[in-house]
């Protein structure tokens, strides 16, 4: 990804204090119901932050006016560079607006009131350097992404004083370009893959008839759709509205996971509301999902992402373990790896060990000396191999009831989970007590 920084979040349902600093791969682990999907579905909001975040009214803070200084003092240039300066002024707008709009943007993301007392963002780095091109056509695109620069692109009138609106509409598109990775207002930051994904897979027609019998209309308090989470929300209508793409830049990779694990293909009809079904391998015909196993419908929208055609910047999976067996898990973690290689973001929360010692493999194999020897022996590609400056790792952890958030540093061996290795130590112990002191050892005596 081309820009990292760090969430900080006080004051957040029981999460008290908590810094994340994003990165390529970003997995959450850690205790049951201690707000590791509150977390991630905070970060899929703010990526995923549209233009009614920004006030209607042009701002009249001593932040804003900084920055409009700052841009009208190089508007008699064709073409310049956010430097340091600039982009201290465009992180600092954008965090005074998140303050201003936490409560209202907190309650859109989780359709429900969850207090928050402070959330900004911090340590704001950039591998590309953003810069502003004025144009005097109108027809311009407003934003594009070019050999990994950010270009931003402005009519040529920006040192009119009169034009304050457009001087705006820029510094809005700079927050998006500086610090959400977008390439414009109407780019998805970010699509997340809920947990009971099954559920979803055989249910969203029904959700999107409901929806269209009632135009659409706003939901009842007492409507259990009503309820649903924008994240989610968000996924049922790209189910409905999804496009596949062998253009795709990842759709290699959902062959991947089709061909290594679901040993078959996940395909869609033509109708408005796409009907998706399963065509096995060596055998003929087409499956509904809902006569396919819990591991087809929990993959499938999984695979069917990766081969749409959205511009996907960020990939938010909860808890891509589930339904697969242990040898599936392994190739799920060489599909995100994978991913993440192909520059895609994949964040995930999970409760597999297996699939931690996978990453820890991987990150193992990217620098050891006998990496070749061991990849052939292993049927591992280069694609595999993990950086581990792509990675971090957080523990939730419920302690008095309040939730603990810790960055895992990394080892030798990988990156410790101390949640899994303390619990794979009480059941080894009990097992050898048990096996030590068997009846069958008693009889035998």
């Amino acid at each position: 990804m081309l820009q990292h920084w760090t969430l900080n979040i006080e004051g957040f349902g029981k999460i008290e204090k908590a810094s994340i600093e994003v990165s390529p791969l970003m997995i959450f682990a850690g205790d049951n119901n201690s707000g590791k999907s509150y977390v991630m579905t905070l970060l899929w909001g703010l990526l995923n932050i549209d233009h009614d975040f920004f006030p209607q009214e042009i701002p009249t803070t001593d932040t804003y006016k900084s920055l409009s200084k700052w841009l009208c003092s190089r508007t008699d240039q064709n073409e310049f560079i956010l430097d340091e300066v600039g982009i201290k002024l465009v992180t600092d707008f954008f965090n005074e607006t998140l303050h201003l709009q936490k409560d209202d943007l907190v309650r859109r993301i989780f359709n429900a009131e969850i207090p928050i007392s402070k959330v900004y963002l911090s340590f704001y780095g950039s591998n590309a350097p953003i810069r502003v091109l004025q144009k005097k056509s109108l027809r311009s695109k407003p934003f594009r992404v070019e050999s990994n620069n950010f270009i931003v692109e402005v009519p040529w009138i920006l040192n009119a004083d009169k034009d304050h609106v457009s001087r705006y509409i820029l510094i809005q598109s700079l927050c998006f370009a500086l610090i959400l990775n977008r390439a414009s207002l109407w780019y998805s930051g970010a699509f997340y893959l809920p947990a009971s994904r099954t559920g979803f897979m055989l249910t969203y027609k029904a959700l999107a008839k409901r929806a269209l019998r009632q135009g659409f209309q706003t939901m009842g308090p007492d409507d259990q759709m009503g309820k649903l989470t924008a994240p989610v929300t968000s996924f049922l209508s790209e189910l409905v509205d999804l496009d596949l793409d062998p253009q795709n830049p990842f759709y290699e990779i959902a062959s991947f996971l089709e061909k290594e694990i679901l040993e078959g293909k996940i395909e869609k009809d033509q109708s408005p509301v796409p009907y998706y079904f399963f065509s096995p391998d060596h055998i003929e015909g087409q499956l509904s999902l809902h006569v396919t196993s819990s591991l087809v419908a929990e993959l499938a929208p999984i695979v069917l992402f990766l081969k749409s055609d959205n511009k996907i910047q960020t990939l938010i999976i909860e808890e891509p373990e589930a339904h697969l067996h242990l040898d599936m898990q392994r190739q799920m973690a060489r599909a995100i790896v994978r991913l993440v290689n192909a520059g895609l973001p994949v964040w995930i929360t999970t409760h597999s060990d297996t699939m931690l010692q996978q990453f820890n493999n991987l990150i193992k194999l990217n620098n050891h000396s006998q990496q070749e020897e061991l990849a052939k022996q292993y049927n591992y590609d280069e694609v595999d191999f993990l950086d581990p400056a792509k990675g971090k790792v957080y523990q939730f952890d419920v302690v008095d009831r309040k939730t603990l958030i810790r960055s895992q540093p990394l080892t030798e061996s990988g990156f410790a989970i101390p949640t899994f290795t303390n619990s794979i130590r009480k059941l080894a112990k009990e097992t050898i007590d048990l096996m030590e002191n068997s009846d069958d050892e008693e009889d035998d005596e």
